[in-house]
């Protein structure tokens, strides 16, 4: 189970990182990633690691490439297609920072394909969403009518009824 404790540093490094307080960030940053040694969480980890490279391309930029390579390493393993975008975004504008200009658009390139891919999944899961939604409308309106025929069954079935009584 993943500490609480991790996910609270992780977030105040993040929080820090928005206002710009990128150092402060790292501080958090690595204190996180030192509560999963005894909290093990391998998808959290690269999400740190991750926030840690893009931080330090910001401080130190020297030290920020490790960082966002072993990221992209352990978020290919596991499949995290949205953070692997964003570390590839994050390599290419360390190596753009850089003036590794031939790096940072490969990486570039590979953040777009891969920003691309997730907006057509998420097209296609809306799709289907509303594609379900309409076959569940269809249904309430073929419920409805039949509903409505059983009413007028059971109304012309009392009239004959009486119909027989009286004839």
């Amino acid at each position: 189970m993943l500490g609480h404790v991790a996910v609270g540093y992780g977030n105040i490094g993040i929080d820090y990182c928005h206002q710009g307080k990128f150092k402060e960030g790292i501080v958090y940053f690595e204190k996180a990633l030192a509560q999963l040694e005894t909290h093990p969480n391998k998808g959290f980890e690269a999400w740190m690691y991750m926030h840690l490279g893009n931080a330090l391309t910001e401080t130190d930029i020297d030290r920020a490439e490790p960082y966002l390579l072993k990221t992209l390493g352990m978020m290919t393993e596991s499949g995290q297609l949205e953070d692997m975008s964003h570390t590839h975004e994050f390599l290419a504008k360390l190596y753009e920072k850089q003036g590794r200009f031939a790096q940072a658009l490969e990486h570039y390139k590979i953040y777009a394909e891969l920003e691309i891919k997730q907006f057509r999944d998420m097209n296609e899961k809306r799709t289907q969403a509303i594609a379900v939604q309409l076959d569940v409308s269809r249904l309430e309106h073929e419920r409805e009518s039949y509903k409505q025929k059983n009413v007028e069954l059971s109304s012309t079935i009392e009239h004959l009824e009486e119909l027989s009584v009286r004839d």
